[in-house]
């Protein structure tokens, strides 16, 4: 929707594109609770317990949760991009090529660690997530890697086609082919709001994932997916009941939620101050912000105050007013 924006006046265009962002993050969810296909890509670990949890009759609890988590998460990850912007952009710069990569490797470590029941898997998984990454022309040597003269290949292999194809096909045809309902029961048990103040009963999870998810977001290029998988990981571990977690857990999907929403408002942090994104959001955000004729960093907060201000408000208030809609709706 970036080109709807540039014929609008800076504030509206970042408003516009704050609030994109904003419930996105919480529409990702829907799916991967009701059919186990996540809405975005940063959702993906929320169908580990959500999915289960839809399949035992509590898709409305789970979603409850979901909308919890992320609203509590999304108001602290904007108040931290509010008044930590500028210090931890600072120590963001101290980040080395070492400290990236360690990083990288413990995002995909988790990951394995998540996939219930089977690490082998989980790893295998992982390395052709990094084999099909290295598909395309290399950014830094500008060679041609595994396109075998293929045109099409040159620009590498995309998240969506990926997204769709490994979680939705899959998804859908093993739908088809079992038939009947989800709920196993074929009926709904608790509501929205059971599962709303339910994400309250879980403080130590919302806080951890919450402040794990903003730390992923201030450091650049990790961004929403890597904190949701990482958050999960690390709530399976402190879990007093980590039994249950793959089987229609509350926190499994309390920490992916609130991971990722607090994720997107801090990997800002060094978009804005730095002009370094800190995901993929980011990097979209920060193109916009620049064909406003914006230039990010530290200036920017001293020579456009009423525009960064007015932009954190509607981060804040999308947070709020994305929760109001995911409950009515």
């Amino acid at each position: 929707l970036i080109p709807f924006t540039f014929t609008m006046d800076p504030l509206s265009a970042l408003l516009l594109l704050a609030s994109i962002s904003v419930g996105a993050a919480f529409g990702g969810s829907i799916t991967s609770i009701l059919l186990n296909i996540p809405g975005e890509a940063s959702s993906a670990a929320t169908a580990y317990d959500g999915y289960p949890m839809a399949q035992q009759g509590k898709a409305m609890v789970a979603m409850g949760l979901s909308a919890g988590a992320s609203m509590v998460a999304g108001i602290v990850g904007v108040l931290i991009l509010m008044f930590a912007s500028v210090p931890v952009a600072k120590a963001a710069v101290t980040f080395s090529p070492a400290e990236y990569f360690a990083l990288a490797i413990l995002g995909l470590t988790v990951v394995s660690v998540a996939a219930i029941g089977s690490t082998v898997k989980g790893l295998a998984m992982g390395s052709f997530g990094i084999a099909i990454s290295l598909i395309g022309v290399d950014s830094i040597l500008g060679t041609e890697r595994y396109t075998f003269g293929s045109v099409y290949l040159l620009d590498g292999i995309s998240f969506v086609p990926v997204m769709v194809g490994v979680f939705a096909i899959t998804e859908l045809i093993s739908m088809i082919l079992e038939g009947g309902t989800i709920a196993k029961a074929g009926k709904l048990e608790g509501s929205l709001w059971e599962g709303f103040w339910g994400a309250f009963k879980y403080p130590f999870t919302l806080t951890q994932s919450t402040l794990l998810g903003a730390f992923i977001g201030i450091i650049p290029g990790l961004g929403a997916t890597a904190a949701n998988f990482l958050a999960y990981g690390v709530a399976m571990r402190t879990s007093k009941h980590p039994e249950r977690f793959g089987k229609g857990a509350p926190e499994g999907v309390i920490a992916p939620e609130a991971s990722n929403n607090s994720c997107i408002p801090t990997s800002l942090i060094p978009a804005l101050t730095l002009g370094i994104p800190g995901g993929a959001t980011a990097a979209i955000l920060l193109v916009a912000v620049t064909v406003q004729g914006l230039r990010p960093g530290p200036m920017l907060f001293t020579s456009n105050p009423e525009l960064i201000w007015g932009f954190f408000m509607g981060l804040l208030i999308g947070a709020i007013m994305a929760t109001v809609l995911y409950l009515i709706m």
